[in-house]
């Protein structure tokens, strides 16, 4: 395709596998009511032929080919190529409702916010299910909260590329699985996110989703743990609660099993139940500033 010199937006879009979302999700994103924007697909040493794809989008994608690395290593190609003023994230599996940019840069850009993102939905394509996702308190400074649950799902962030380069913020290459929960953590410690608290994104649910998985979840949080444990502005109590994930983790390692995944479920609720608790007085304690929400 022809590059565009000053797009607003830069799309960037890992993909490794299921080329038949991949089209779903490029769709969805050409379908787009804000049309000033640049696609960047980054193929992540995928085996699936999508020569198909190209075909039908080559007039309107930048296509980069790299030997595979990890969905982070990914989007920090499409990163380094982008022009745009923001750089947005979409993944290969999920929708964008068309409204998505529409709604979100002229928030960013009205009320100068560094990064923000939107309410999106739980979605179960088989049975076009969908299921709201609560994130009407992750808004504002979130890095405490952040440490311990906020739902900011990539393809909901949009984030301002000039601050991006000025702080040498990338995805974490060395993780393949909890990298963006890395890099978000790394930028709420800097500055406040907007929330469109609007759902304008469709998450696919399916078998690999992390989050689903207990097991999984106690691995992703002992790498946490391992990160922030010599960190002196996490609080004694986070620190804690990860340490909790840790030993789980080191207890439950080795290959997930049904067995294992009901065991580990059980476990899960003590952590579980202490991340609420905190959640909770954090609500309480501090207070939203009304700028960073578009209710």
């Amino acid at each position: 395709m022809k590059e565009k010199d000053n797009p607003t937006v830069s799309i960037i879009i890992p993909f490794y596998s299921h080329k038949e979302w991949l089209k779903e999700s490029l769709e969805s994103v050409f379908a787009q009511t804000f049309k000033d924007y640049e696609v960047i697909l980054v193929n992540d040493g995928s085996k699936e032929d999508i020569s198909d794809i190209l075909d039908t989008f080559k007039e309107k994608i930048v296509y980069i080919e790299q030997d595979n690395k990890g969905p982070g290593a990914a989007r920090n190609k499409g990163m380094s190529k982008a022009k745009g003023r923001f750089i947005a994230f979409e993944d290969a599996d999920d929708i964008w409702l068309p409204n998505k940019l529409e709604k979100q840069i002229p928030f960013m850009d009205e009320r100068n916010i560094i990064w923000s993102h939107t309410g999106f939905y739980n979605w179960w394509p088989d049975t076009n299910k969908l299921q709201q996702v609560n994130v009407s308190r992750d808004y504002g400074d979130i890095f405490v909260q952040r440490l311990i649950s906020v739902r900011t799902a990539t393809p909901c962030i949009v984030i301002n590329r000039d601050f991006l380069i000025s702080n040498d913020l990338k995805f974490p290459e060395d993780i393949r699985i909890g990298e963006d929960g890395a890099f978000y953590t790394s930028i709420s410690k800097i500055c406040p996110i907007g929330l469109v608290l609007q759902p304008l994104t469709k998450v696919r649910m399916r078998g690999s989703n992390s989050n689903t998985n207990a097991v999984e979840r106690f691995r992703l949080n002992a790498t946490s743990y391992l990160r922030l444990k010599d960190n002196r502005d996490c609080p004694h109590l986070v620190v804690f609660i990860k340490k909790i994930y840790y030993y789980y983790s080191l207890l439950f390692s080795g290959k997930i099993s049904p067995v294992k995944e009901f065991f580990a479920k059980c476990l899960w609720t003590i952590p579980y139940t202490i991340e609420r608790l905190y959640i909770r007085y954090l609500g309480l304690s501090i207070k939203k500033d009304d700028r960073y929400i578009l209710k």
